[in-house]
């Protein structure tokens, strides 16, 4: 079963998130009445179907804190047989017993991929069948993020790819902008200060990654104030993990670099 949180402003913010959990069971309730039967309308009749016959349910969009905080509890007491799968670049809070997987952006052998599938889906035939050196720029500049992928593919049936890519970094272009309000404006407004600091200082660091002692040097943050603030930006995604458990390292996604630096700081791009 596939379900779809909607936030009920234009804005995305949440209007309520109690609101939020009584559609989606709405949703579900519907998804689970049998053909010609009543409706079903209560928890206790969705607990009990659940409990009854293990379900797969999905829930999509989940974007919006309040929302995920209110949902994750209700959700424990509605799983097991049944299990639920929600897709959000919110982390859940450390305490739920939810399995985490983090997912990465597209390889590049995949995102050229996408491009050339969505291009062939639309009929622009020259890029779908363009060499690989010649789509090189667009990885460059997006990385492995299929929204933007596809985005900049739609755009080229009428905007030269050249162009395209030229304004990435300064965002003219309508849809380019709507796609940095969709991935990034509102998880911006939501961060504290402290976060917005760090994640400004963010293009700093190699694309390798920062280590924590250099990310305390560069921010002048204490330590227990910089992993509180390590842990809000990891938490909506915004900052990337690598390395390991015993040495990890923190950097960011090229189209998280190229929102805060024309968006946010307004930096020129210099090579690396």
């Amino acid at each position: 079963i596939w379900l779809l949180a909607c936030t009920h402003t234009l804005s995305g913010a949440s209007f309520s998130p109690t609101l939020t959990f009584y559609d989606l069971m709405a949703q579900l309730g519907t998804k689970l009445t049998p053909t010609g039967s009543p409706p079903i309308t209560t928890l206790s009749q969705i607990q009990y179907l659940l409990k009854e016959t293990p379900t797969l349910v999905i829930i999509d969009n989940l974007e919006n804190d309040d929302d995920a905080l209110t949902l994750f509890p209700h959700l424990q007491e509605l799983c097991n047989p049944s299990k639920f799968l929600l897709t959000s670049r919110i982390r859940p809070p450390a305490q739920n017993s939810g399995y985490v997987y983090l997912l990465d952006e597209l390889s590049p052998v995949d995102a050229e991929a996408l491009l050339r599938h969505h291009a062939q889906e639309i009929g622009l035939l020259d890029l779908a069948n363009a060499p690989t050196e010649i789509l090189a720029p667009v990885f460059e500049k997006v990385g492995g993020n299929p929204l933007a992928i596809k985005l900049i593919v739609s755009l080229a049936a009428v905007i030269p790819l050249p162009n395209i890519l030229a304004d990435l970094p300064h965002a003219r272009t309508a849809s380019l902008l709507e796609m940095y309000k969709h991935i990034y404006w509102k998880t911006w407004h939501t961060l504290s200060q402290d976060g917005r600091n760090l994640l400004q200082l963010m293009p700093l660091i190699a694309e390798t990654g920062a280590e924590l002692d250099h990310l305390q040097e560069i921010s002048h943050l204490p330590q227990p104030v910089l992993l509180a603030t390590i842990q809000e930006l990891t938490g909506r995604s915004l900052l990337e993990l690598r390395g390991t458990s015993w040495n990890r390292r923190y950097g960011i996604h090229r189209l998280t670099e190229t929102f805060l630096r024309s968006e946010i700081i307004d930096w020129p791009e210099e090579p690396r």
